[in-house]
């Protein structure tokens, strides 16, 4: 769920259908940098890289939502971290839900300002 939304925010900000390859390659990235940390790190084991996600990885929603499940299904992680790493996930999930729908009711509604717009006003106020 939570990249489904996350992609659905990256698209909200492409205006043409020429764009929307280059839009989603920013989307593809945050997916293949997060599936290398959550799980090729911890393949190392012997190295330091393992523990660096162990620990960081049920934190970050980009990698916890990779993570979490196998290392609970595991027993890895204990039930507290895990409840606290799911807790951040529904949270930064429903975030993103609330962001992007405002995105699109501003796009196809055309209500709000842009940031363009908004950044010329200051610029007035300033000046």
């Amino acid at each position: 769920m939570f990249y489904a939304v996350l992609a659905g925010l990256i698209a909200s900000h492409i205006g043409r259908s020429e764009e929307l390859a280059q839009g989603m390659g920013i989307y593809q990235l945050f997916v293949i940098a997060s599936f290398l940390l959550a799980y090729m790190g911890p393949v190392d084991e012997a190295g330091t890289m393992a523990e660096v996600v162990r620990g960081i990885a049920p934190y970050v929603p980009f990698l916890s939502v990779l993570y979490l499940p196998g290392e609970l299904l595991v027993g890895n992680t204990a039930l507290v971290k895990g409840g606290i790493g799911l807790a951040i996930i529904v949270v930064a999930t429903f975030g993103l839900v609330i962001w992007t729908g405002k995105v699109y009711k501003d796009k196809v509604f055309h209500k709000g300002e842009t940031a363009g717009k908004r950044l010329m006003r200051r610029f007035a106020k300033n000046s």
